[in-house]
């Protein structure tokens, strides 16, 4: 388990405690070029053996790199990245973009980036995953979360200078799973964004299975091609709650909501219930097209719940979202019926 570097609980330290020299960062970078054999790592690199065994050893004991035979006489071993080794790409990239910009020697970055899905030459970026700016540090508040020890609240408040620290979501509101009530915040004048982990709140469940014809619009967020968020508004007749975690969507195939959800698998989805916002993080995985009797071609999407925040201030209460009234209402809740209907077929 990686520990704590200082008295402070962080999760920047805990990874430093990982990658805590160059060299087990060059071996990672190397292994994203596509080495896996030892002496192509040492050949690359022009690294001792024994520097080399000891940062592989290290990288296999944190769950970075899995060894895996590939000859038997003499028994050899190859170094293949895990699913948590991989999930580092991100932090290359950025690292990457950081020293084009930062340490050029006046002839240009040695190596540039192409997505191989739109051949673009690009670079790394951090953005928020519910708007789709980028993430500036100006821009940015600090939260406890739950894996903060309640004994350095005071600590932190005075050591995160001009950062805001929000107050600490107790154990009773991560395990209840119903919307919580507004409460007072603890940043003066500020508003919480508290996570409620990552499965619908039963309120939230309610609301999504009702059968009204007329009631909230959801907002469908999603990302452009060209990096703005895009907003769609989604009725009840459009999607089906599957269990606490997955949700079924159907969007016409033609839009651009549809398109960016196919190419990027990521959305955000917003509603307001009992006086909260909320903010329903969602990774999308495309289905096969569903065609209507009615006529009309819809897109389904299994989405599956990531993190569910809750939106609060203290100074006043949300009382409604977005709501409509249908023009032609039997018309529209025939198709909607038929819409859900068929988004229940779809197996999972």
């Amino acid at each position: 388990m990686a520990r704590d570097l200082g008295p402070r609980r962080c999760s920047v330290g805990r990874a430093l405690g990982v990658f805590s020299d160059p060299w087990t960062f060059m071996v990672l970078r190397e292994a994203f070029f596509g080495v896996r054999r030892f002496e192509d790592f040492q050949h690359n690199l022009s690294i001792s053996r024994n520097v080399l065994t000891k940062r592989l050893k290290h990288l296999v004991d944190h769950g970075i790199f899995e060894r895996r035979p590939y000859q038997s006489r003499p028994p050899r071993h190859e170094y293949r990245l895990t699913e948590k080794g991989t999930s580092m790409y991100s932090i290359m990239v950025a690292l990457m973009a950081w020293g084009d910009r930062w340490l050029d020697r006046g002839d240009g970055p040695p190596l540039v980036l192409v997505h191989e899905r739109c051949r673009s030459v690009t670079s790394g970026e951090v953005v928020c995953v519910h708007c789709g700016e980028p993430i500036r540090a100006r821009e940015m508040h600090y939260m406890l979360g739950p894996g903060s020890d309640p004994d350095e609240v005071a600590a932190l408040a005075g050591g995160l200078g001009t950062y805001a620290v929000a107050s600490r979501s107790s154990d009773s509101d991560r395990s209840d799973n119903r919307v919580p009530a507004p409460r007072p915040a603890t940043s003066e004048g500020g508003g919480m964004a508290r996570s409620l982990g990552t499965r619908l709140p039963e309120g939230v469940v309610e609301l999504l299975n009702s059968s009204s014809p007329e009631g909230p619009v959801l907002l469908l967020l999603s990302t452009d091609e060209d990096g703005w968020p895009r907003q769609a508004m989604l009725s009840l007749g459009e999607l089906v709650v599957v269990d606490d975690r997955h949700l079924r969507l159907g969007l016409w195939s033609s839009s651009t909501t549809t398109r960016n959800l196919t190419a990027r698998g990521r959305a955000t989805l917003t509603a307001v219930l009992e006086g909260t916002g909320l903010s329903i993080r969602l990774s999308v995985r495309r289905e096969e097209d569903l065609t209507l009797a009615g006529g009309g071609d819809l897109a389904c999407f299994t989405a599956t719940v990531e993190e569910v925040t809750a939106d609060e201030v203290p100074y006043a209460e949300l009382t409604s979202g977005v709501t409509f009234r249908l023009r032609d209402r039997d018309a529209v809740q025939r198709r909607w019926t038929e819409t859900r209907a068929a988004l229940r077929e779809v197996s999972r």
